[in-house]
């Protein structure tokens, strides 16, 4: 067996500094705007969603992450995509997102088709 020898290096004291601690950067969601527009408390969108109402709040605030199948399950008791709860205001007025959510599955189908054709001929 071969001993290990330990060697120390002399260095000078630094003077104690302040551990400085960020709040990480979080996306941030619309689950609160969501939750306002379809008119719900915490405690019945977390019933719901199958969470607690603290850790909803503690997510609307931005203070804990959110998990692929949380948003899924939010998403699924706010009646909206899990992009809709990551990208769009749902008070935002004039866009194109408010006509689909108020469209029939029939007027989706031609909203689509329109749009569609607006694409392939191009702005001119």
């Amino acid at each position: 067996m071969s001993s290990l020898k330990l060697h120390y290096v002399d260095s000078p004291r630094l003077p104690p500094q302040a551990l400085v601690v960020s709040k990480p950067q979080r996306r941030r969601t619309f689950i609160k705007e969501w939750r306002a527009a379809r008119a719900m408390s915490q405690e019945q969108l977390a019933e719901l969603a199958g969470m607690s109402p603290g850790n909803l709040s503690l997510l609307e605030r931005g203070e804990i992450n959110y998990t692929q199948p949380t948003l899924e399950a939010l998403a699924d008791a706010l009646d909206c995509s899990v992009v809709d709860l990551l990208t769009r205001d749902p008070k935002q007025p004039g866009e194109i997102f408010g006509l689909w959510e108020k469209a029939t599955i029939r007027q989706r189908r031609q909203l689509d088709q329109i749009a569609s054709t607006i694409l392939k001929t191009g702005d001119d």
